[in-house]
């Protein structure tokens, strides 16, 4: 009988030994990355499970302002990991203009297990700039002249990347230090639409604000209570390469009517009137736009971060860059399921190509154009920007190679540069770059030539400017003014003889009640009238 208690014994303590010798073992290959230079930002890792039971990963802590990761799953805390399982992930120094010496030792920590344990991947970056050229942007934002509390204000860093959020104080104030550069800015507040500075509800058409060093910018941000419209559309924003959500950056719907096998070849908008509404893209890759203020067709385009911005369209799983390829959306009610597929963009370099986007050789004053380049060893799109009112781009980020530049508005044509543009060590920085929209025909049947046209005015729905521009094909008397529901005309913009060319005019609704009113027209043989929604 002794001797069975002791068999007994020692079978219950083998067991017990084997349970507690049985752990998660995260590792990490390589457990450290190196960033060389403003040219070689991105970097991958592994993260293997070498223990006998699950890695249960509860959180990442790492310097959100400098990094962005990624993964080949979808990003679902807690993230499991099984035995003998990978996980691999990206790592990108996104805003590598910030890093100072005290970045160049960086680390990120791996908690699992409860939080109990950790693995840290360690990050060297090679480079850094100590100058600290920063400047401050300060603002309030309101509505109806009063200040909005605790609104959520959002900036981008060359109207493309996320750079910091913040939330207003109970005044509605803001303040921030950022790097000099180029950014936009949004905010977001319920009940109320997802707005851009200056007042507009379009990023194509959002006020750049420029920082330099020391300066301080302060702004006020008008923004624009929603109406009860009911009018709604939703679905998912899907990386094309894994299927996985993406789970930051903008989405936009435009007014327009299109189907992909019947191209337009109208100029700047097509045949509707362009109504512009944004959403944020949620972390789970959903998003959904709501209290769309009117019915009607609308090409839904996505612009998340680190990705080529793409369109909707019902029979095609992968990215859509051009207009031509999408499909418009009869939004009415609730519409729901309209996912769209997006492209990683290679924007890991230092490279830079500015310009400016002609009509006809001349300036612009209006349209919401695009501008991508395209590398030629590959014809893969490596980055993109828009233009800024006057047609002015700059395509950052880019890496060693040659590029041509598209250049893409609703309804026209795509414009192509006549010339390819090399970054190479010895020139990262090409300036001057011109892309010319040559239009030709207002419609099939009549020649810019022969006919007015009168431009869909933007931004629309507008508080309290907006501007229009319209086209005179000959030397004439000429009567451009704005006309309420009634028919009465409440401002004349101009009057008198206009040479041939493009006439640019501003229209202040301050003094104006909100509602619609008419942009009317008046040539020797044509009227023509376009519709502005006032929105206070």
């Amino acid at each position: 009988m002794k001797l069975k208690i002791n068999r007994l014994t020692f079978v219950l303590i083998i067991a017990v030994n084997i349970t507690l010798t049985a752990q998660p073992e995260l590792e990490i290959h390589p457990n450290q990355i190196e960033f060389e230079d403003p040219f070689h930002r991105i970097e991958n890792a592994i993260l293997f499970n070498d223990g006998d039971v699950a890695v249960i990963i509860d959180s990442i802590i790492f310097n959100e302002a400098l990094y962005y990761k990624s993964f080949n799953i979808p990003e679902v805390y807690p993230i499991s990991i099984l035995p003998g399982d990978t996980i691999a992930m990206e790592i990108i120094l996104s805003n590598y203009f910030n890093v100072t010496s005290l970045d160049t030792s960086d680390e990120m920590l791996f908690y699992y297990s409860n939080g109990t344990q950790f693995k840290e991947l360690e990050i060297e970056i090679e480079f850094f700039d100590d100058s600290e050229k920063e400047g401050q942007i300060t603002g309030k934002v309101v509505n109806d002249s009063v200040s909005t509390e605790f609104s959520k204000v959002y900036l981008y860093r060359e109207g493309i990347y996320l750079y910091d959020t913040l939330r207003t104080d109970a005044g509605g104030n803001f303040s921030l230090m950022v790097h000099e550069g180029d950014y936009t800015l949004a905010v977001e507040k319920e009940g109320f639409y997802l707005t851009y500075f200056n007042n507009v509800l379009n990023p194509y058409l959002a006020e750049t604000i420029e920082v330099d060093d020391d300066s301080v910018t302060n702004i006020t941000v008008p923004i624009i209570r929603k109406n009860a419209a009911g009018n709604s559309v939703s679905g998912k924003v899907i990386d094309f390469n894994d299927g996985y959500p993406i789970d930051r950056g903008v989405i936009i719907v435009r007014k327009g009517k299109h189907d992909p096998t019947k191209m337009s070849i109208g100029p700047f908008g097509i045949s509707e009137e362009p109504t512009t509404h944004a959403a944020l893209i949620n972390p789970d890759g959903s998003y959904e736009i709501n209290d769309i203020l009117q019915p009607g067709y609308y090409f839904i385009q996505a612009f998340p971060d680190f990705y080529i911005p793409s369109y909707y369209n019902s029979s095609a799983n992968y990215p859509i860059a051009y207009w031509q390829d999408a499909d418009s959306v009869y939004i009415i009610n609730q519409v729901i399921d309209k996912d769209v597929f997006a492209a990683r963009d290679s924007a890991y370099g230092a490279g830079t190509i500015n310009g400016v986007v002609l009509i006809n050789s001349q300036p612009i004053s209006s349209g919401e154009i695009i501008v991508l380049a395209q590398n030629t060893s590959n014809n893969t799109f490596y980055h993109y920007n828009l233009t800024d009112p006057a047609g002015n781009f700059g395509v950052t980020n880019l890496p060693y190679g040659n590029y041509k530049l598209f250049a893409q508005t609703l309804g026209s044509e795509i414009v192509e540069s006549d010339v390819t543009f090399t970054i190479t060590q010895q020139n990262t920085a090409i300036t001057n770059a011109e892309l010319n929209f040559v239009i030709t025909k207002v419609n099939e049947d009549e020649p810019i030539a022969d006919s007015p046209f009168l431009f869909p005015n933007y931004p629309n729905p507008f508080n309290p400017e907006t501007n229009i521009m319209f086209f005179n094909p000959v030397r004439g008397h000429v009567k451009l003014e704005i006309v309420n529901i009634l028919g009465e005309t409440i401002q004349t913009l101009y009057e008198g003889i206009a040479e041939q060319g493009f006439f640019n005019h501003k229209f202040d609704g301050s003094k104006f009640s909100s509602g619609i009113y008419l942009i009317r027209l008046i040539t020797e043989k044509n009227i023509l009238l376009k519709k502005a929604v006032l929105l206070k």
